[in-house]
């Protein structure tokens, strides 16, 4: 099981949360391949990208956070991840503003891009947004079980303390319309698209 990060200088923090919350991976995101993580660690860590879905590379995994143009992520940039789709500034009349729709479902199926939820999102969220954003949450979900686009459930924080066991975040995504094996598979998700740049 894995969890995905945002650290600031705060490495080696997550590293011995991640041990004890009982994650055996670490994806650290990082603005600048040469911020990328360089220690030996007793568990694996990869080291990816984060980047605006303009500026996505193609030789290293890259994830895309609450892009702009979420069809521009995609339809040509191509991300490994597109994650907090659901940070939108407004709902509509008949449906949530949740930044993705039937279209980008299934170029993220076509394109073997995962769409991401943040814990850490919903956590540090007040409680009118976090209600938002869980209706946001659930519209996505159903529409990547219809169109078979994969999707990956992590705390996606640049806090240590706002990691929660694998456990925790299965049962929380499941109560906000994963089924059970869904959740479980996104927590256990593998990144097989572009070059990984992962330390033993």
């Amino acid at each position: 099981m894995k969890d995905i990060v945002m650290p600031k200088n705060n490495e080696k923090e997550f590293i011995d949360m991640a041990k004890k919350l009982g994650f055996k991976e670490l994806v650290f995101l990082y603005i600048h391949k040469n911020m990328f993580y360089k220690g030996k660690q007793d568990i694996k860590i990869t080291n990816a990208l984060i980047a605006d879905e303009k500026k996505t590379q193609k030789d290293i995994n890259t994830f895309v956070k609450n892009p702009k143009d979420a069809r521009l992520a995609f339809e040509k940039a191509r991300p490994i991840c597109v994650f907090d789709l659901e940070l939108q500034k407004r709902d509509f009349m008949h449906q949530r503003g949740s930044g993705f729709n039937h279209i980008m479902a299934k170029f993220a199926n076509l394109n073997n891009i995962h769409v991401g939820f943040s814990f850490s999102t919903i956590l540090n969220a007040s409680k009118l947004q976090s209600a938002r954003i869980i209706g946001r949450i659930k519209q996505n979900i159903m529409l990547c079980r219809k169109y078979k686009a994969k999707t990956v459930i992590a705390s996606f924080t640049a806090n240590p303390f706002d990691m929660r066991a694998p456990k925790d975040l299965i049962a929380f995504f499941t109560t906000v319309g994963m089924h059970p094996k869904e959740a479980k598979d996104s927590i256990n998700r593998s990144f097989k698209k572009k070059l990984k740049i992962e330390l033993a």
